[in-house]
């Protein structure tokens, strides 16, 4: 191998990669110091498909996460530190000690993780068992990390250094990691289709409820949600289905989470909730929705008819104007509005406005998402009200569906809305998907609305879908490598 020393492990006769051999050299070569202190080390990876190194690896936290430009690519395995929260309460004191402990951290180390949709304070309803592996807030740090910078893809790891016999418990660990494992391209699971919470005549009711609201000028706007039950042929790697999302290439969000217990949540969403940089912030009202085609005049005809839409810019508006507002009070100045366009997410676009403010402070980011988390995009309005009648009406735990998901490190945080979404648990899917309801809202249209989002993942499941391998090769985070 390029004239390196090939080590092999005398119990199991395995060859150990020169990568792992590396970090175990690096580590011996650590200068001792008095203080504890978070170390990164980084090695340069042999080209193999990235994706064996996670599907060699067993009961263990693993994830992903590529942002929509396909720039920012990340996949790992393993637990250097995590932070839970059981409960809504419990959010201020979880970010607090997040940002405290990555404030003296490496710059590139990250913590990666989500939070849960809210629910009021006189919700009656409890929390789904689907959910509990993932709790209302659970964040890591991974310990081994692939990065990409240029062509060239590295693992890093990630450890607290505090003595002599720390250093020897990482390099067991280091000595534990699995050779990577190639793909056996087992075929694809079947999906047979159980049911619709809520089913369709449901879901009219569901929408002739809120219209009820909106007439009594209770609500503006809310946001109904629908988790679709499949059942596989047979259990779902989450490997397969991490590479499916990978090979949709979509100008998407990709999310990835594989809990040690088997819980799978991932997905891919056109949505973004905010990103920071330092003081200056970047988020986007994203609302409206129609099909996309790959008929090119049967396209312009849908972006047209999205654009001109009374129903839908009424929607969208509503979502700026409420970034707007809530922005203001964390601001210098009033936010800096971007001109409206649309944003394509496979089988649908949507009306998109970005929007760029300056903070004025260094803020905790649990007060940015309390502040700007369930937008109306997710949600409705009035937020109290919306999240009120949307229980008292639906009942569905949504879980980490339309939530924060993504990661923060010292000085930055990005998080896409976890939209177009799937709840893995062996052979059992849950895809979640929904819809915004205003005055004029057809519960037809909407259910419809609701079948075009699920397409976005249930087509991966197909065979070489027509529509799946983007022209756009320049998204593939894998550079081929995956």
């Amino acid at each position: 191998m390029s004239g390196r020393q090939i080590m092999i492990r005398k119990d199991t006769e395995q060859v150990i990669p020169p990568e792992l051999k590396a970090l175990e050299l690096q580590i011996e070569q650590l200068p001792q110091t008095p203080f504890s202190a978070w170390k990164r080390l980084s090695v340069r990876l042999e080209k193999r498909p990235l994706l064996d190194w996670l599907r060699a690896q067993t009961q263990t936290f693993k994830f992903c996460w590529k942002n929509r430009s396909g720039q920012d690519f990340r996949l790992g395995w393993g637990i250097a530190q995590e932070f839970h929260a059981r409960s809504y309460p419990s959010l201020q004191a979880l970010f607090s000690e997040l940002q405290t402990t990555l404030q003296s951290a490496p710059e590139d180390l990250r913590a990666f993780g989500g939070t849960a949709f809210p629910i009021s304070k006189n919700s009656n309803f409890p929390p789904h068992p689907a959910w509990d592996e993932m709790e209302t807030s659970r964040w890591v740090i991974p310990r081994f990390e692939i990065t990409r910078k240029a062509q060239n893809f590295y693992l890093n790891l990630n450890f607290y250094d505090q003595n002599q016999a720390s250093r020897h418990e990482i390099i067991k660990l280091i000595q534990a990691v699995q050779p990577p494992s190639p793909d056996s391209e087992l075929p694809l699971p079947d999906l047979q289709l159980l049911k619709h919470q809520p089913d369709q005549r449901e879901w009219s009711q569901q929408v002739a409820e809120m219209l009820k609201h909106f007439s009594e000028h209770k609500l503006d706007k809310a946001v109904l949600a629908r988790v679709s039950h499949f059942q596989a042929s047979t259990a779902l790697s989450g490997i397969r289905l991490l590479k499916l999302l990978l090979e949709a290439e979509l100008p998407a969000y990709l999310y990835y989470f594989e809990w040690p217990q088997g819980t799978i949540f991932a997905g891919l969403s056109p949505e973004r909730l905010y990103q920071r940089k330092g003081v200056s912030l970047r988020t986007e009202a994203l609302a409206g929705t129609r099909r996309s085609s790959l008929d090119q005049t049967l396209h312009h005809r849908l972006e047209n008819e999205l654009l001109g839409s009374d129903k839908d810019r009424l929607e969208h508006r509503m979502v700026t104007d409420f970034l707007n507002r809530v922005l203001k009070p964390f601001s210098t100045q009033s936010p800096e509005v971007e001109p409206l366009r649309l944003i394509q997410s496979g089988p649908v676009q949507h009306l998109y406005q970005p929007i760029q403010a300056q903070l004025k402070v260094l803020p905790n980011d649990a007060d940015l998402i309390e502040a700007l988390h369930p937008t109306p995009a997710v949600a409705g309005l009035p937020r109290p009200a919306a999240l009120e009648a949307l229980e008292k009406t639906q009942a569905l735990f949504r879980g980490w569906y339309s939530s924060p998901v993504g990661w923060m490190n010292a000085s930055q945080t990005e998080f896409a809305v976890a939209l177009r979404c799937v709840l893995v648990q062996s052979d059992q899917l849950r895809f979640y998907t929904g819809a915004g309801i205003v005055k004029g809202s057809v519960a037809e249209a909407e259910w419809e609305e609701l079948n075009a989002k699920l397409e976005t993942l249930l087509r991966l499941f197909k065979e070489h879908p027509p529509e799946r391998i983007s022209p756009r090769a320049w998204l593939s985070p894998c550079a081929g490598q995956c």
